[in-house]
């Protein structure tokens, strides 16, 4: 009789476990579109401008406005169109970026962690603005690249790895986290 009784309290917390999960409300998700992306060169230079638009969730928002660094990894790729294998790779950087509230001015900062330019803006709607209008990032000497047919892409994402170690876990499963723009690709004329 003990082992059904045990069976039977198993199955009701099983039940009761798998229903708390699926009746809770869902988290929003945080959402990243690139809206314009733009190659050219500047003497010699490949560069790069985009426009992004962010839509945060809620943990997002309460994490940075509780002290938690955020951290945004700008992914740039250009590839040589070829018709028939695979597209070849010719360049590829990742650029990182941090979002944090400043604790005693209240402001938030905008870092560019490769250069170590600082941005300061007085509210959290201006830094995701700033954060999302990149401008003149120099790639690569156009010598460099090899190939008529070009094609650039952009990326930029969430990292959660770089979230405070107690948050990652809970950040896996969470979809307010997930954070990604997905690849944009366009032709590059260079």
């Amino acid at each position: 009789m003990t082992t059904l009784y045990r069976s039977c309290r198993l199955c009701a917390l099983l039940a009761t476990c798998l229903f708390a999960l699926f009746s809770a409300p869902t988290a929003q998700a945080g959402d990243i579109v690139i809206e314009r992306a733009e190659a050219y060169v500047a003497n010699a230079l490949v560069m790069i401008d985009f426009d992004a638009d962010f839509t945060f969730s809620d943990d997002a928002i309460d994490a940075l406005t509780s002290g938690i660094t955020l951290t945004f990894d700008l992914d740039v790729t250009i590839s040589e169109s070829r018709s028939y294998l695979w597209d070849r790779e010719l360049f590829a950087t990742r650029r990182h970026y941090t979002l944090e509230r400043h604790a005693l001015s209240k402001q938030f900062v905008l870092t560019d962690l490769i250069t170590g330019e600082r941005r300061i803006h007085a509210s959290l709607d201006l830094a995701i603005a700033d954060l999302g209008r990149i401008r003149k990032l120099p790639l690569t000497e156009r010598a460099e690249l090899a190939g008529d047919a070009l094609r650039c892409a952009v990326r930029l994402k969430l990292d959660i790895n770089a979230l405070p170690t107690p948050m990652i876990p809970l950040a896996y499963v969470s979809p307010g986290w997930h954070m990604s723009s997905g690849w944009h690709r366009w032709p590059a004329d260079l």
